[in-house]
C-alpha cells in the first residue's frame, strides 16, 4: 500500500490500530483488507471460497491492524447467514451480515475496554447486548485474538491511564473563565 494511503489512514484514529485500540508496539503496522482479497476462510466451518478481489482497491475496505491481529485474522470472514456479495452486483455488499465488526461502524459498541488492573485492558463484551450481538463480539475478540498479546493489553491500559489524567486535567481546570477554557480545550487535543 502507499505510504501516504497508510499514513492517512493511520491519522483517522490517532496512529492506533483500529481492531485493538492500541499504540501498535509489539509488530508494524498493515493496511488490512476488512473484507479479504484473495479468499475468504469461515473458521468454524473450514469452508474456503473467492475472496473480495474487486475490494482489493477500495479505500472503504482498508483498515488499519497490528501486525500479530492482521496475521492471526488471515482471511477470515465469516457470515451469519451464507449471502456473499456478488462481485457483479456491489449493493449486495449492504447485504451482507459479517460477524466480524467493522471497526468503523457503531459496532464497536458491542465490544468495551476494560482496565482488569493497572496494567491490563482487555476486550469485553458490552453490556446490554441481544443475543447475536454478543456473538459478533465474542467472535471478533477470538478472530483478532484481541486480548491473547500481554504488551498489547498493556498499551491499551496505558492508553486508559492517559485519558483518566486529560479527563481530570480538564474537569480540573481552574482560574479564570479565560484560562479555565483554555486548559479544557488543551486537555481535549
Amino acid at each position: 500500500t502507499d505510504d501516504r494511503i497508510r499514513n492517512w489512514l493511520l491519522a483517522q484514529f490517532n496512529n492506533k490500530c483500529w481492531y485493538a485500540e492500541a499504540h501498535e508496539s509489539v509488530s508494524s503496522i498493515h493496511v488490512d483488507h476488512y473484507r479479504p482479497k484473495g479468499q475468504v476462510a469461515d473458521d468454524i466451518t473450514n469452508v474456503t471460497s473467492e475472496g473480495y478481489w474487486w475490494q482489493a482497491f477500495k479505500w472503504t475496505n482498508y483498515k488499519i491492524c497490528g501486525q500479530l491481529l492482521n496475521v492471526k485474522k488471515k482471511d477470515v470472514f465469516p457470515l451469519a447467514d451464507a449471502i456473499r456479495a456478488n462481485p457483479n452486483d456491489p449493493a449486495t455488499l449492504d447485504l451482507e451480515s459479517p460477524i466480524l465488526i467493522d471497526p468503523c461502524t457503531e459496532e464497536t459498541r458491542f465490544i468495551s475496554f476494560e482496565l482488569e488492573d493497572e496494567e491490563s485492558c482487555v476486550a469485553a463484551l458490552a453490556g446490554g447486548l441481544q443475543p447475536d450481538e454478543a456473538n459478533r463480539a465474542t467472535r471478533t475478540i477470538e478472530i483478532l485474538g484481541l486480548n491473547r498479546l500481554p504488551r498489547l493489553n498493556s498499551k491499551r491500559a496505558q492508553f486508559w491511564k492517559d485519558c483518566r489524567m486529560e479527563i481530570a486535567n480538564y474537569r480540573g481546570a481552574a482560574g479564570p473563565q479565560c484560562l479555565k477554557l483554555v486548559a479544557q480545550a488543551a486537555a481535549r487535543v
